[in-house]
């Protein structure tokens, strides 16, 4: 025996005679450089020389470590020499991603990580894949190799989709690949190929997602095919390609990307060749968001139709349908002590109207003024803003408003006073003339609040009194661009009333009422002063509990012969559980009123449906009507829903049949993780 060799024996049978005493052995001792320490626990140790080394046997409730390597089992033979141990019985193999190999037998080197299973199966525990064989070679650290097995994302011992194959191969970091593959569902073989691809990488990984399937009245046949391409680390794309039986082919494109760390978006392009009319039909979308710090941002939307009628023949609902214009913007901003300085274009396409009569902000740019203390309790909000109009038929030119503005707070005896004041000064440049206009404004607002106890709850009143002031100005006609155009000489007594319930515990808040109305005082006739009087503005909230939600606003006019100028009531619930039932009534006077209702269901953990139904009250017509079906388990979803929508322009019901599915490990997008230097 060596003397190595003769030490180590020792050490054995030292640990050995220690044992009856401490119940469980422990032994460790540091190997070659290559595999590192290794550790090894039981219940019975014995060590023994051989031609090639010392050989260490352990038996009962073995333990094996190295490099984050955790093995079990009832009885294991290691090789300090040659690095190899051999595991039987109950064997468990766990690596340092958490990744558990399980087996009656298993040989391993653990300094190159390789080795073979008889009868094995192995969790990949992040992707959740079952891989199992009747035999198991451990190829490198991250690779496996399996003989006449197979494999499910599914849990459980009968799993609802598997896929047995003559040899399996696992790359973590990469795909896993079958051969002589047949794919079983519910016990039943469905489909066979001779080699199929599974990703299972850590992060996100290119493949195709499963197809859509559906059926449009209107549309006829429906199939959506996806293909992910992860080509980056801080970008990917979908392909999306869509095929409806009475229009044809649309290739669709999704990009999404991370140029930086603050600066990131989305872009989308689509083409159809219309079968139907054999036109040649486009969409251009894009959202980009760029933060360079805390104070400038720059924002660019970008939403354009290369057929105005795309939304009426193709939008998924009403709203969709109904939009009259498209906005896209630039928008860059910077935060100073003054205020914010801006640089804004917009650009309207028109689906109704003629494009040319359109005005476009092309673009302004200015400083739009916070008040900032200027002298004593005075603070001052300098505005300043430069825009171009411009539009092909009508007026177009430009136009500098200058608002500088006073603004002045304090109190006394508990009433909150405030004045604020300043002129408006605007210039317009069109068509070769220069128009000058500028008008003086005030406003003056008194406010104070009672409080009072009940209990847990706090009810509070803040009623306000305030007085608005416009002098009609003086200088040229401008010409009307917008609301900013428009000089009147007003003189408006504003009364409004605030009254709140508090939960005393946080003072978060239970219920409020809003109600306010304004007196026209230059508006008053010498007979009275019923038309002076504006419409009564009332909005009412209230959150009962955390889940629940209750609102109502709108204008009422009680001269009026439907007084209710504009009204919306809605509220929501929803539970711990994940029902959701929700209602909204809106109402425009003499032009619409409609239903909005749904409610979404979780009858079983594994189903869960949801309905909602939107009605034109006034025209006694459903507008809008979905019913859905969600179908989950534990590896595979299905999502099936039907929709009826009533298309005005044709006036008749549109009805939809849609069916997705979703199998654990395939078709869901990952999330954008890296970022470019």
């Amino acid at each position: 025996m060596t003397p190595r060799g003769a030490l180590l024996a020792f050490a054995l049978l030292g640990a050995v005679a220690a044992g009856p005493a401490r119940g469980q052995e422990h032994l460790r001792w540091f190997g070659a450089e290559a595999q590192g320490p290794v550790e090894i626990q039981a219940r019975e140790l014995s060590a023994s020389s051989t031609a090639e080394g010392q050989r260490v046997d352990a038996r009962g409730d073995v333990v094996l470590t190295w490099r984050g390597y955790r093995l079990t089992s009832d009885q294991v033979s290691y090789d300090h020499q040659t690095g190899l141990a051999e595991a039987e019985g109950r064997v468990t193999l766990e690596d340092r991603d958490k990744n558990v190999l399980t087996c009656r037998h298993l040989t391993i080197d653990v300094a190159t990580e390789q080795g073979t299973v008889d009868d094995g199966s192995l969790l990949i525990a992040r992707e959740g894949y079952r891989v199992w064989g009747k035999r198991l070679q451990k190829t490198g650290s991250e690779t496996y190799r399996v003989e006449d097995g197979g494999f499910t994302a599914c849990d459980g011992t009968w799993p609802s989709w598997k896929v047995n194959a003559t040899r399996v191969d696992v790359a973590l970091e990469g795909y896993l690949t079958s051969r002589n593959a047949v794919f079983w569902v519910e016990g039943v073989p469905v489909v066979y190929t001779p080699y199929l691809l599974f990703p299972v990488k850590r992060q996100r990984q290119s493949g195709f997602l499963l197809p859509k399937l559906g059926y449009s009245s209107r549309d006829g046949s429906l199939l959506v095919t996806r293909y992910y391409w992860a080509f980056a680390d801080s970008a990917d794309l979908v392909a999306r390609l869509e095929y409806r039986s009475r229009k044809g082919w649309t290739e669709v494109g999704e990009l999404r990307y991370v140029l930086a760390e603050g600066h990131e978006g989305t872009a989308e392009v689509s083409h159809l060749s219309d079968r139907s009319d054999g036109s040649e039909r486009y969409t251009v979308k894009m959202d980009h968001d760029s933060r360079f710090d805390d104070v400038d941002r720059l924002r660019l939307r970008v939403d354009y139709l290369g057929d105005t009628n795309y939304l009426k023949d193709f939008g998924d609902t009403i709203d969709d349908r109904g939009k009259e214009r498209l906005e896209s913007y630039l928008l860059g901003t910077r935060d100073i002590d003054a205020g914010t300085v801006f640089g804004f274009a917009d650009y309207f396409q028109a689906l109704r109207e003629r494009q040319g009569e359109v005005l476009q902000t092309l673009p302004a740019v200015g400083i739009e003024g916070r008040e900032t203390p200027f002298v004593g309790a005075l603070a001052w909000d300098p505005t300043v803003r430069l825009t171009r109009f411009f539009r092909k038929t009508g007026t177009d030119g430009e136009r500098l408003q200058v608002w500088p503005g006073l603004a002045w707070e304090a109190s006394a005896g508990g009433v909150g006073l405030g004045l604020r004041g300043g002129y408006r000064q605007q210039l317009y440049q069109t068509d070769g003339d220069l128009i000058a206009h500028g008008a003086a404004r005030a406003q003056a607002t008194a406010t104070t609040t009672v409080a009072r106890d009940f209990g847990p709850l706090v009810h509070t009143v803040e009623p306000t009194v305030s007085l608005a002031w416009d002098d009609r100005g003086q200088g040229g006609t401008p010409p009307v661009f917008d609301a900013a155009d428009v000089f009147a000489a007003r003189m408006d007594l504003g009364l409004r009333v605030e009254s709140r319930l508090l939960r005393r515990s946080d003072l978060s808040e239970l219920a409020s009422v809003d109600v306010g109305r304004s007196l026209g005082l230059n508006r008053v006739r010498p007979d009275g002063l019923a038309d002076a009087w504006g419409p009564w503005t009332v909005r009412f909230l209230a959150t009962p509990r955390e889940q629940m939600k209750l609102r109502a606003e709108g204008e009422f006019d009680p001269r009026l012969r439907d007084p209710w100028v504009l009204g919306s009531l809605t509220g929501e619930d929803k539970d711990t559980r994940g029902d959701r039932i929700f209602a909204g009534y809106h109402h425009l006077a003499d032009q619409a009123a409609y239903l909005d209702a749904g409610v979404e269901l979780a009858v079983t953990p594994t189903l869960s449906l949801q309905y909602r139904h939107r009605r034109d009250v006034r025209a006694e017509r459903m507008l809008e009507e979905g019913i859905g079906i969600h179908l989950s388990h534990p590896c595979w979803e299905v999502l099936t829903t039907f929709s009826r929508n009533y298309r005005a322009d044709e006036d008749r019901v549109e009805r939809r049949y849609l069916v997705a599915v979703q199998i654990k490990g395939l078709g869901k997008l990952g999330t954008l993780r890296g970022v470019v230097p």
